[in-house]
C-alpha cells in the first residue's frame, strides 16, 4: 500500500486521490488493517512525496520550472503570452522566461537523487531537456498551471493604483506604497513622487503655451491629472489646436516621457478607418495605457465618429496583437490629438460632440523665442511634474472637467461648422403657416446654395436629406403647382435670405 501510494504521488495524483486508493486497497485486504496503520501509511506515502523525485518527462520540467519561479513570472492565457517579474512592475518578456528555462534545465543536476539508478536516468534526461524541443515544451507545460497562470483581466485591474519608480501611489488614498506583485501592474512611469520636487520651468512653460490663460492652464492641469486614473467616465476626446511652433508637440512629448510605459502612440487611421464594426489590432497595444497620444489626421479623411465613441464610451474592446490571440480589455486611456485642424466629419453626430475638448494653442514662438535645450530641462523635472499631476488630480476630483468659455466656443464653432445643414435651418428657414410648404428639393438646392455662398463643406445630397429628416421631420406629400401634382416637402416653412447674407443684391 505504502509503494503504490509513493508511485500515485510521484505520477502527479492529488492527495485526495491518493487517501482514496489506499483506503480501497486496504478495505479489500485479507486481514483489515487497524485504522491508525491505514493513517499512517497514507502520511507516510504523502510525506515521502515531498521529497520525491519530479518526473523526468515534459510535465516534471514544468514543474521544476513553476517550482523555481514562482513568484518570478507569469503565463497570460488570453494573450498567449510570458511575464516576468521586473522588481517594480511585470514586463511582458518571453525572453526573460527562456532565460529561467535554461537556468532550470542547468540546475536539474544538483536536485537530491536516491539511488545510482536513478541519478542516470536524471543525467540522461537533464542532456535531453536542453534541446529546443525540451525546452519549448516545458514551456507549454508550466503555462497550464494554476500557480502562474492568470486572465488578462487580472493585470492592471485596479484603476486607482498607479505606478511610480519609487512606489505605486493609491489615488483614492493618496499615498504612497511599497511595490507588489499582487497588483499585478505591468506599467510605470518615468518619474518618483518626493515631497520636496518642483518643476518651476514646466509651469513657466505651461504659462506660456496657454498664453497667459489661468484657466486654460488649470484646465490642462486638471485634464492631465484626470489621466493618472484608469477611470474615463468623463467620456472625452482632447484636441490640441494651433498651427506650429506652439509648444503643443513639446507639451505632449515631456508628458509621454513622464508617464513612461503608461503613455502610448496612435496611428490616426485608427480614428479615420471607414469600418465601424472593427477595432485596429494597433489599439491592442494600448491595453492598460493612460495616455494616448495621436498626431495630425491625414488630409481629406474623415473622422470615424463610431471608433471615436468606442475607445471613450467605456465598453470592453476586443483587439489583439499581431499573430496572438484575441482578447478584451477595458480602455483605461485617454487619447490626446495635437491638430493644426480639426478633423472633418462624414456626418454630424450630436454623441462626438458630446465628447470634443478643444484647447487652443495659439501663441507662436519667435525663432529667438525658442530654446533648443527645452525637452531636457523639463524631462530632469520629471519628479517635479509628477506633483504638479497629483496636485491636478486632487482639483479635479474637488471642482471636475469644465471647459472655459473659450474652449466652448471652439466647441460650438465646430459642430456648427461640420453642420452645415443646421446653420441653414438656424438662418435661412422661417416658421410660418400651415398653407406654406417647401418641396423637398427646392429644400435640398437651397442647402447647397447656402454651403457654396458661406464656403462651408458640402457633404453631398444623400447626406443633405438624412439631415434635414433629422432636423424637420418626415416629409409630407402634397398636391402643388398647375398641374397639382404631388410633390413631397416640409410644411409650415418658408425660405428666407440668410442674415449673414452680404450681396449687393
Amino acid at each position: 500500500l505504502f509503494r503504490e501510494g509513493v508511485a500515485l504521488a510521484n505520477a502527479g495524483v492529488s492527495d485526495a486521490e491518493v487517501i482514496a486508493h489506499i483506503e480501497r486497497r486496504a478495505a479489500n485486504c485479507d486481514s483489515p488493517l487497524p485504522r491508525s496503520e491505514i493513517i499512517g501509511i497514507q502520511k507516510s506515502a504523502l510525506s515521502y512525496k515531498e521529497t520525491a523525485v519530479i518526473p523526468f518527462t515534459d510535465l516534471g520540467n514544468g514543474e521544476r520550472l513553476v517550482r523555481d519561479w514562482d513568484g518570478q513570472i507569469l503565463y497570460c492565457s488570453d494573450q498567449r503570452a510570458w511575464y516576468a517579474w521586473a522588481n517594480t512592475h511585470w514586463e511582458m518578456d518571453e525572453q526573460r522566461v527562456k532565460q529561467c528555462a535554461k537556468r532550470t534545465t542547468r540546475d536539474m543536476r544538483a536536485e537530491p537523487i536516491p539511488s545510482a539508478e536513478m541519478l542516470k536516468a536524471q543525467i540522461a534526461w537533464q542532456k535531453t531537456s536542453e534541446s529546443t524541443a525540451r525546452q519549448a515544451s516545458m514551456l507549454e507545460a508550466a503555462s497550464s498551471d494554476e500557480k502562474i497562470t492568470r486572465k488578462f483581466d487580472v493585470f492592471c485591474r485596479d484603476e486607482r493604483l498607479f505606478n511610480l519608480q519609487n512606489g505605486t501611489f493609491d489615488l483614492d488614498k493618496l499615498t504612497l506604497r511599497e511595490h507588489r506583485r499582487g497588483d499585478h501592474i505591468t506599467k510605470i512611469a518615468n518619474a518618483s513622487l518626493t515631497e520636496d520636487a518642483t518643476c518651476p520651468r514646466w509651469i513657466q512653460f505651461v504659462d506660456e503655451i496657454t498664453d497667459g490663460d489661468e484657466r486654460l492652464a488649470l484646465f490642462l492641469q486638471k485634464f492631465c491629472g484626470y489621466m493618472l486614473s484608469g477611470d474615463r467616465s468623463e467620456q472625452i476626446i482632447l484636441f490640441l489646436l494651433g498651427e506650429g511652433a506652439n509648444g503643443k508637440s513639446v507639451f505632449l512629448d515631456v508628458l509621454k516621457y513622464v508617464f513612461g510605459t503608461y503613455a502610448g502612440v496612435i496611428n490616426a487611421k485608427a480614428l479615420t478607418d471607414r469600418n465601424a464594426n472593427s477595432i485596429p489590432s494597433d489599439i491592442a497595444a494600448l491595453a492598460n495605457k493612460r495616455f494616448v497620444m495621436m498626431s495630425e489626421f491625414p488630409e481629406h479623411a474623415p473622422l470615424n465618429t463610431a471608433t471615436v465613441k468606442s475607445i471613450t464610451g467605456g465598453d470592453e474592446i476586443t483587439a489583439r496583437h499581431l499573430y496572438r490571440e484575441w482578447f478584451e480589455f477595458k480602455p483605461q486611456f485617454q487619447v490626446v490629438c495635437a491638430l493644426n485642424d480639426l478633423p472633418k466629419l462624414t456626418w454630424i453626430d450630436e454623441a462626438y460632440f458630446r465628447r470634443v475638448r478643444i484647447v487652443p494653442f495659439n501663441r507662436f514662438f519667435e525663432p529667438n523665442e525658442r530654446d533648443k535645450n527645452l525637452h531636457a530641462t523639463l524631462k530632469a523635472e520629471a519628479d517635479g511634474i509628477m506633483r504638479w499631476l497629483v496636485e491636478g488630480y486632487q482639483l479635479y476630483g474637488k471642482e471636475g472637467l469644465e471647459p472655459s468659455a473659450k474652449m466652448r466656443a471652439l466647441s460650438e464653432a465646430y459642430r456648427v461648422n461640420e453642420d452645415p445643414v443646421t446653420q441653414f435651418v438656424d438662418t435661412c428657414l422661417s416658421n410660418s403657416t400651415e398653407t406654406d410648404f417647401v418641396p423637398f428639393q427646392e429644400m435640398v438646392d437651397a442647402v447647397r446654395d447656402y454651403c457654396h455662398r458661406q464656403a462651408l463643406d458640402n457633404p453631398g445630397e444623400r447626406q443633405f436629406r438624412k439631415r434635414l429628416r433629422e432636423l424637420l421631420g418626415e416629409p409630407v406629400q402634397k398636391r402643388v403647382g398647375r398641374h397639382n401634382a404631388r410633390t413631397r416637402g416640409f410644411v409650415g416653412y418658408i425660405i428666407i435670405e440668410d442674415r449673414d447674407d452680404d450681396r449687393p443684391f
